[in-house]
This record gives C-alpha cells, structure tokens and sequence, in this order.
C-alpha cells in the first residue's frame, strides 16, 4: 500500500509538471524571445529528471548556436535521453512520425518544433533530410538518434546514414553525444531503458518505483569532439561518429552486459 501511494505521489508530480509545461508553452512562448524560451525548455527538463531522482553529469563542449546549426548525434536508450539533452543543449530533434500523435508530449515536441519523419519511406526521408537543411542552415542545431531505435544500453546498433546528408548539404558539423546512465554506486541504472513493447505509463511506473533506490542516479553526456562534413559522404560521417560513441561507451558498455547479464529486444525510436 506504500508503495501504491509512493508511486501514485510520484506520477502525480510528473502529471503537474506537465501540465505546467503545457502552459508555460502555450501562455508565455508567444511572449518571450528565443533566448528565454530555451531557458525555460532547459529548467523544465531538469525538474522533470529531479522528480525521479536524475541529475545531468556533462562532459565536453555541447554544441552552441552558431551561423550554421550542428547535427548532434546520439546513442540511444530511453526517451530520458530527450530529456537529458534538452537540459544542456539548444537544439530541435527528429522523432518518428507517432511521437506527434502520442498526448500531451505530441502536443509538446510539435511546439518545440520536432521534426517528425516516418522513417521506412524514401519519400518522407528525402523530405526530412530537406527539413533538416534548413534547419541547419538557418543556425539550429539539430539531434538525430541514427540507431533508429532504443536498445539496453549494452550495446551500440549500425547508424543509419541517410539523415547525415542534411550536413552534406548545409556544410555543417558533426557533434557525437555518447550517453549512459549509472546509479550512485556506479552500477548501471537498467531501470531507465525504454524497451520492448513498453508504454510511457509504463515507464513512469518503473522509474517511480525504483526512485528511492536509484536515488543519485546520474545521466552521463559525454560531448565529444564535433567534426567537418567537408570532403566525406554521409555513410563516411555517420561511421565516423558511430565510431566515437562505441569508443567511448566501450568500457561502459562492457559493464553494462556484466551487470545485468541478460539481452532486451530494442523499441523503434521516439
């Protein structure tokens, strides 16, 4: 019964802290600067991690706003990693075209100006890499997961290439964000992995029930050192970060599979 009422307090904080999200976007965004906006973006996202117990630990330079935007690629685990990214960078993100019909958050990620693709369609590819030109070219920085999907954390999937023509395109940059979670004691907070056929509910749930013990649970960015699209492909960018990332969660990920010593089926990237 404590532990229903522990859950239920939890989810009521995370329904409040949404409902003041959407309020702060629809009554006050109109009326601020852009500046402000992504201030208001970054504390929102950091309540929202506080709520289950999370802090953001950065490492590196986060990609900042300049004449031409950055593509900021990241591995992927959870759509904490959305979060996560919004407390320390400004940046807009491609989703799969159902995060626009998902409640509420739907809402949310359209007025933050998510870019939604139906990733299976050469057509909507083809316009997306286009989206993300402009984009780029107008000095927003863009964020990618190219796995295309979650996985456990345990291991890092092929980047898909495609979208990486975008930097070809713009004449932009490249920055990799290697991203993973650890509890306070340094073991891997497995609870955060957004797997499977689970919900966002559901995920809620989990997260909410493993609070007090995965209290100081911090998630890690490590943002690693952006390069040039000048003179390489988009297959040749795409490796060159799929590169890094694994290179640099290599150590963790070999702690990761120790750890926990089982194998989750992937989920299809939000």
């Amino acid at each position: 019964m404590v532990r229903h009422l522990h859950v239920g307090r939890v989810l009521a904080r995370i329904g409040l802290h949404l409902l003041a999200g959407v309020l702060t976007v629809l009554l006050r965004f109109p009326f601020w600067t852009i500046d402000r906006r992504h201030a208001a973006i970054r504390d929102w996202s950091r309540g929202a991690l506080q709520i289950f117990g999370m802090t953001v630990v950065a490492r590196g330079a986060p990609a900042s706003r300049c004449a031409i935007g950055r593509l900021i690629v990241a591995n992927h685990t959870s759509w904490l990693d959305v979060i996560a990214l919004f407390v320390t960078t400004d940046a807009v993100f491609v989703a799969k075209s159902d995060v626009e019909k998902w409640p509420i958050i739907g809402w949310l990620a359209t007025r933050l100006g998510t870019i939604f693709l139906e990733r299976r369609t050469t057509r909507d590819l083809t316009r997306g890499v286009a989206v993300i030109t402009e984009r780029l070219s107008r000095g927003t920085n863009v964020i990618v997961f190219p796995e295309g999907t979650t996985t456990d954390g345990t291991r890092l999937l092929p980047f898909r290439a495609a979208l990486f023509a975008a930097v070809v395109n713009a004449r932009s940059f490249v920055q990799p964000v290697a991203i993973t979670y650890r509890r306070g004691d340094g073991q891997p907070a497995s609870e955060t992995a957004f797997v499977g056929d689970m919900s966002m509910l559901g995920s809620f749930v989990a997260l909410a029930t493993t609070r007090d013990t995965a209290r100081g649970t911090a998630v890690h960015m490590s943002f690693l050192t952006e390069y040039p699209s000048a003179g390489l492909s988009r297959q040749a960018l795409a490796s060159h970060a799929e590169a890094s990332i694994r290179h640099h969660l290599s150590l963790a990920s070999a702690l990761d599979a120790f750890a926990t010593g089982a194998h989750s089926p992937d989920r299809e990237a939000a």
